[in-house]
């Protein structure tokens, strides 16, 4: 089994945010990485794309709302990361390995009123 670690380094609207990444695993990796846009406003987080397959994700948040938002993602080799406060009209990123599984993303700010959703990574169909 190989265990991969992971420094991420993430710019906001507010600061910089800090992390590690791991994943565990034996996941087919290839140098391309995916942006995935993320739409965050009041209370609701939506995803330029519905379908993922194993690799590196680069997530650029953007908020659209009048209040602050975050986008925190967890599952199988990703332990929680967060990309930190977005402000309004600002853009958060963040960079994952993801491996097949199930993760769930959600707005650590404002989860309380919704701000979640799950998706799912697998082969390519």
């Amino acid at each position: 089994m190989e265990i991969t670690k992971r420094l991420v380094l993430t710019m906001t609207g507010m600061g910089l945010v800090v992390g590690s990444v791991f994943a565990v695993g034996s996941a087919t990796q290839t140098s391309a990485t995916t942006t995935v846009t993320v739409t965050e406003a009041e209370y609701s987080i939506q995803l330029s794309q519905t379908s993922f397959t194993p690799g590196k994700y680069l997530f650029v948040v953007k908020n659209e709302g009048n209040k602050p938002h975050a986008l925190s993602i967890s599952g199988k080799g990703v332990p929680t990361t967060t990309t930190g406060t977005v402000a309004p009209g600002s853009t958060g990123r963040m960079a994952v390995l993801l491996l097949d599984g199930t993760y769930e993303l959600w707005d650590p700010v404002n989860k309380g009123m919704g701000m979640d959703t799950h998706i799912r990574v697998g082969p390519a169909r």
